[in-house]
C-alpha cells in the first residue's frame, strides 16, 4: 500500500539533516499530488511568444512572464520576460521553430568557510531549480518527457501508465498522473511544456515574423493545463468559462484596462432576487464559442437569445416547449415583438451558399415577427410568400381562397372557379379558356365581351396595345414604343409625343437607299455608301469617315488626322480650353498659356517665362516640387529659397557627426548613359537605399517608383558635423595643452629632487 510518510518531533529532538530532508520531502509531494490531481499538466498563465520591432527594422522574439506546471508537479515560473534571440538559433535552417521550456535542476554546494567541512561532506547543500528555454525541431516524446514511475516501473509514455497492470485499460490522454512516484532519474528528470513557435532567416541571421499558418501551428502546438473534476461547485451561484486574457487592438493604452473588465463585469441586470436573496439568473456563463460532441437535453426551461449587452432590442427571441396537462405539447419558437416592424426578426432555414463567408443561409423557409411566411425568399411581401413551384404532384389538388378554388384534375387541365365563373387555364394542349372549354386552333378562347375600362393593355407576344385614359394609344414591341395622341402627333420610342413636333423620333432612324439622303430644308445629311457621312448646309461640309475621323470644311479627311479643319478653329470663349483626353490647354485672357494634365501643371506667361507645377512663374524656370536632372546641370546661379518667414520649428542638428557617419558615400556608373556623358565615366554620391535607412525624409521616389535623395539637407548636415568636430579638435588640443604643462612640472620636480649616491 502506498503511503506518504509525514515527519513527527518532540520536543528537545535533535533535528538532522535527513529529518529536514523528511519534511522537504513530504510537502514536495503532497504539492505535486495536489498540482497534478486537480490539474493536468501545461500552462497556467502568461508564456506568450510575443513578437515586437527591434533596432533596425529587425523582429524581436520574447518569452513573456508566467506560470506553468509539468508532468511531474513542478512549477516553472518566468518572472521577467526573456528573449528568443539568434543565440538559440544559430547554426538552425530558416523555418519555423518549436520553443519549449523545462526546469533545469543543480545541485550547489555553500561552505562555511569559519567552520570547514563535517565528515568529509558538503554542508548547507543547495538546489538550484531554474527554468530553462528550448529551441528545437520536431522532438521525439521520450526527447520531451523521461517518463513516470508507478508502483516501481517506469513508463516511459505518461499517457499509457493506468494500463500497468491491465493492458487493455484506459488511457490518460491528459499525461498527467497524480499516483506517480520520485522519478528514479532525479534532478536528471525531464519534462517540457510547448509553448509556440520563432520564425528563423539564416540569411540575415535574425528572428522573423511568423505567418498566419505557422501562427496557427503554433496555437495548436502550445499546451495549456485544465482542471480535473467531476463536479464544478459555483459558490456563489455561477459558474464562469470565459478566455483568461483579454485580446486588445495594437496601441490600446493602459487606462483602458478598467473600461475592458468593467465591460465583462456582471452588473445587476444579471440578478434577480429569489426568497429575499441576490441570486444571479443563470448557473452558467459561457462567454465565447463552445462545442458539444454528443445529445444534449432541455429539462423544462427555454433556449434564448440577446445581444452581447443582454438586451433584446427586438423583443424576445426563444425557443421553448410546452407541456399542459391533458393538452397537446407545443415547441414554441418565439421571433421578437410584432410592434417591432423595423428591423424585424426573422427564422431563416435553408442550405448554406457555398463559398460564403461569413456563411449565409439560401432561405428555403422564412418566418418573421411581422407575422409574413415566406418559402424560397428570405424577405416575404405576403402573408405566404411562396418563390418557386408548389402544389401536390399525385391525383387531383384543390386549393381554397374563400368561396373560390383553384382545381387542380390531374390530367393537365387548371381549373379557377368564382361564383358561377369558370376559366380553364392550360388545358392538356395548352389553351385557356374563360367561361367556355377552348375550341382547337384558339390558344384563348373568350365566351362573352372583353373590355378594359380605365388604363389597360392588350398583349400579344411580347408586343402591347396599351391606353392609360390619358388620350394616348401607344403600342409596345419589346422596349420600343410608338405613341398616337390626340393632337395628330406621333412618337416613335417616346410614349409622349414632344407638342411642336408632328413626328418625335426617340432612337435610331435612317434610309438603307443609296444614296441615302436626308434633307432639312437647305441642308443635307448623304451617305453615298463610300463610309463616309458628309453634312452639307449650303457650300460648308462636315465630313465622318469610317476611321472615327471627322472633316471639316473638307470632303476627306487626311488619314493621319482625327479632325482634319481645312480653316481656321479655336475658341473665343473667355477662358479658352482644349481638352485631350484628361489633360487641357488653357488660355484665361491674363497673358499666359496652361498646360495642365491630371493636378500638374505647365504655365508659359508672356514675359518668356515657364513654371512647372505653378500657375504664376516668378523666374525663368519657377519649379514649384521635386526635379529630376539625369545628365549633368549646368549652371551659373543656383538659389534655394531660405526665407526665416517660410520656416517653422527652426531647432539645432544634434548629433551631426555620428549621423554624417552613418551615411556611406560610393563610387558607381550609370546603367543608362545620360545624353552627352561619357559611358567609362566613374561618379561618386550615395545610394538612395542606404540613404532611407538613416535618414527616411531625404528620399523620394519619382512617378516611374525609383527612389532619388533630396541633397539639400547634405550641406547642413556637414556644416554641424565639421563644428562638432571643430569641437572635439578643440577639447582634444585643450586637453593636449594641460597635459603637456603636467608633463613638465612632473620633470621640473623630477629634476629637483637629489640624487642618491
Amino acid at each position: 500500500m502506498s503511503a506518504i510518510v509525514r515527519p513527527v518531533f518532540h520536543d528537545g529532538q535533535y533535528i538532522a539533516a535527513a529529518d529536514l530532508d523528511a519534511i522537504l520531502s513530504y510537502v514536495r509531494r503532497l504539492d505535486t499530488a495536489h498540482g497534478l490531481g486537480s490539474h493536468s499538466w501545461g500552462i497556467t498563465a502568461g508564456l506568450e511568444l510575443a513578437e515586437k520591432p527591434g533596432i533596425g527594422g529587425q523582429i524581436e522574439c520574447w518569452l513573456t512572464s508566467g506560470h506553468a506546471t509539468d508532468g511531474f508537479g513542478h512549477s516553472l515560473i518566468v518572472r521577467a520576460a526573456l528573449p528568443i534571440g539568434p543565440e538559440l538559433l544559430q547554426g538552425k535552417p530558416s523555418g519555423a521553430w518549436f520553443v519549449w521550456i523545462g526546469q533545469r535542476a543543480q545541485q550547489q554546494a555553500q561552505l562555511r568557510a569559519s567552520y570547514g567541512v563535517c565528515d568529509g561532506n558538503e554542508a548547507f547543500a543547495r538546489v538550484q531549480e531554474q527554468v530553462e528555454v528550448l529551441v528545437t525541431g520536431v522532438l521525439p516524446l521520450t526527447d520531451q518527457q523521461s517518463g513516470v514511475a508507478v508502483a516501481d516501473a517506469v513508463r516511459p509514455d505518461a499517457r499509457l501508465a493506468r494500463r500497468l497492470f491491465n493492458p487493455d485499460g484506459p488511457f490518460q490522454l491528459d499525461g498527467s498522473v497524480p499516483e506517480q512516484d520520485a522519478s528514479p532519474l532525479g534532478l536528471k528528470a525531464k519534462w517540457l511544456v510547448p509553448v509556440g513557435l520563432v520564425g528563423w532567416d539564416s540569411a540575415k541571421k535574425s528572428v522573423r515574423a511568423l505567418s498566419d499558418i505557422e501562427k496557427q501551428g503554433a496555437r495548436l502546438f502550445r499546451r495549456h493545463a485544465g482542471a480535473v473534476a467531476e463536479e464544478l461547485l459555483a459558490p456563489g451561484g455561477l459558474l464562469r468559462v470565459r478566455d483568461r486574457s483579454s485580446v486588445v487592438a495594437a496601441g490600446t493604452p493602459d487606462s483602458a484596462v478598467t473600461a475592458a473588465a468593467d465591460a465583462i463585469a456582471a452588473s445587476a441586470g444579471d440578478l434577480e432576487m429569489v426568497n429575499g436573496r441576490a441570486s444571479f439568473r443563470e448557473l452558467l456563463w459561457v462567454d465565447g464559442n463552445s462545442r458539444m460532441k454528443g445529445d444534449v437535453r432541455v429539462f423544462g426551461g427555454k433556449f434564448e437569445w440577446r445581444a452581447a449587452d443582454g438586451a433584446a432590442p427586438n423583443g424576445p427571441m426563444f425557443m421553448q416547449r410546452i407541456l399542459t396537462p391533458k393538452a397537446d405539447a407545443e415547441l414554441r419558437l418565439a421571433l421578437g415583438s410584432p410592434a417591432a416592424k423595423t428591423p424585424m426578426s426573422r427564422l431563416v432555414i435553408g442550405p448554406v451558399v457555398p463559398g460564403s463567408s461569413p456563411e449565409q443561409v439560401q432561405p428555403t423557409l422564412c418566418a418573421g415577427s411581422d407575422g409574413r411566411v415566406g418559402i424560397g425568399t428570405a424577405a416575404p411581401q405576403l402573408t405566404l410568400d411562396i418563390h418557386g413551384d408548389f402544389g401536390n404532384l399525385s391525383g387531383e389538388t384543390t386549393a381554397h381562397l374563400g368561396s373560390c378554388y383553384i382545381n387542380g384534375a390531374g390530367n393537365g387541365t387548371l381549373t379557377f372557379i368564382s361564383g358561377n365563373q369558370t376559366i380553364i387555364l392550360g388545358d392538356k394542349d395548352h389553351k385557356v379558356g374563360i367561361n367556355t372549354s377552348p375550341a382547337p386552333g384558339n390558344a384563348l378562347h373568350i365566351k362573352g365581351t372583353v373590355q378594359i375600362d380605365g388604363p389597360g393593355a392588350l398583349k400579344i407576344a411580347g408586343s402591347e396595345f396599351i391606353d392609360a385614359n390619358d388620350a394616348i394609344l401607344r403600342i409596345r414591341s419589346g422596349g420600343n414604343v410608338v405613341a398616337f395622341d390626340g393632337g395628330d402627333r406621333v412618337g416613335i420610342g417616346t410614349a409622349t409625343p414632344a407638342p411642336d413636333f408632328a413626328l418625335d423620333i426617340n432612337g435610331t432612324f435612317g434610309s438603307n437607299a443609296n444614296p441615302a439622303r436626308m434633307r432639312l430644308l437647305g441642308s443635307e445629311v448623304i451617305d453615298t455608301g463610300d463610309g463616309i457621312l458628309r453634312v452639307r448646309s449650303g457650300g460648308n461640309i462636315v465630313t465622318f469617315d469610317g476611321g472615327d475621323r471627322i472633316g471639316i470644311g473638307t470632303a476627306t479627311p487626311a488619314a493621319d488626322l482625327s479632325l482634319d479643319v481645312n480653316g481656321a478653329f479655336g475658341s473665343t470663349a473667355n477662358p479658352a480650353r482644349m481638352r485631350l483626353l484628361g489633360s487641357e490647354l488653357i488660355d484665361a485672357g491674363d497673358g499666359i498659356l496652361r498646360i495642365r494634365s491630371g493636378g500638374n501643371i505647365v504655365t508659359f506667361d508672356g514675359s518668356d517665362s515657364v513654371g512647372v507645377g505653378t500657375s504664376a512663374p516668378a523666374y525663368l524656370l519657377d519649379v514649384n516640387g521635386d526635379a529630376r536632372i539625369a545628365g549633368t546641370l549646368h549652371y551659373f546661379s543656383l538659389v534655394f529659397s531660405s526665407d526665416r518667414r517660410l520656416k517653422t520649428d527652426i531647432g539645432g542638428i544634434s548629433n551631426a557627426l555620428d549621423r554624417a557617419l552613418a551615411l556611406k558615400g560610393v563610387s558607381y556608373r550609370w546603367k543608362e548613359i545620360p545624353k552627352g556623358q561619357d559611358a567609362n565615366a566613374t561618379h561618386f554620391g550615395f545610394v538612395a537605399d542606404d540613404v532611407e535607412k538613416v535618414f527616411p525624409d531625404w528620399v523620394g521616389r519619382g512617378p516611374d517608383g525609383m527612389k532619388f535623395v533630396r541633397g539639400e539637407s547634405l550641406a547642413a548636415l556637414t556644416i554641424e558635423a565639421i563644428r562638432e568636430l571643430a569641437e572635439r579638435v578643440q577639447a582634444l588640443s585643450t586637453e593636449n595643452a594641460r597635459l603637456k604643462q603636467r608633463i613638465a612640472k612632473l620633470d621640473s620636480q623630477h629634476a629637483a629632487k637629489p640624487k642618491k649616491e
